[in-house]
């Protein structure tokens, strides 16, 4: 781990090296470089940073954010639930599968300016150092009963940024599917699919993301985020139906 986080600090030594005039310049851009989708040069990227991540635990404090709170991620021991060991890897893990962009280039200087402000953060109150809980099991199950009142609040927090409304005409992400028409569409009885196995692939997308293959570019929501209840509540409000 240590020979790791070594090789990592290596890659961010142009920003290390900066002056202090320079280090301000850097946290500024890095601050535009978070919240926009141009890191990633792919044409069919939409996602910034910020789609999935608080940079301090004051902002946006109603939003259900798939990722974690970013401040005082570059002091963190482990990432991803403990599978990745380095900041760099961590983030070219949303770099490739959600932003569509190729190996993760830390001589960017857009890439430099983002850690000079990740860094940055670490100085924000409410900073977390310690690695941050992400459990995401391999297997679901169908849903149980649902609160379609209550799924309606939590999808409004959790899902409605990037999917809009549910059977939205075009949802605020164009790359995302529309809740629940396109997954009716694509999971009918004519696929062999029920009523219940067309509402865990509710749940296996909104668990897994890209991950398993399962979800195209969709991040995974853990069970630390969302709850098993939570996502039964989700699904009662969506009411997916056969087709």
């Amino acid at each position: 781990m240590r020979a790791s986080r070594q090789r990592c600090a290596a890659l961010w030594v142009a920003f290390a090296m900066a002056s202090c005039v320079d280090r301000v310049s850097a946290e500024r851009r890095g601050a535009e470089v978070f919240a926009s989708p141009q890191l990633s040069t792919s044409r069919f990227n939409q996602f910034s940073c910020r789609t999935c991540h608080r940079a301090d635990p004051r902002e946006r404090p109603d939003a259900i954010l798939p990722g974690g709170l970013l401040a005082g991620s570059t002091a963190r021991p482990t990432f991803w639930g403990g599978t990745v060991v380095s900041l760099q890897e961590a983030i070219d893990v949303c770099f490739r599968k959600f932003m569509r962009g190729g190996p993760l280039d830390t001589s960017n200087p857009d890439t430099i300016a983002l850690y000079a402000f990740l860094q940055s953060l670490e100085q924000v109150e409410g900073a977390q150092r310690t690695a941050l809980a992400f459990t995401v099991r391999g297997t679901t199950v169908p849903p149980m009963m649902g609160d379609a009142t209550r799924g309606a609040l939590l999808y409004t927090r959790a899902c409605a940024t990037c999917h809009g409304p549910v059977r939205a005409t075009q949802p605020p992400i164009t790359t995302a599917s529309v809740v629940p028409t396109d997954t009716e569409a694509e999971h009918g009885s004519a696929q062999g699919y029920t009523q219940a196995t067309l509402q865990q692939v509710l749940v296996e997308k909104s668990r897994h993301g890209a991950f398993l293959g399962f979800a195209g570019i969709m991040p995974p929501f853990s069970e630390e985020t969302l709850s098993d209840q939570d996502l039964a509540d989700i699904v009662a409000h969506v009411g997916p139906v056969l087709r």
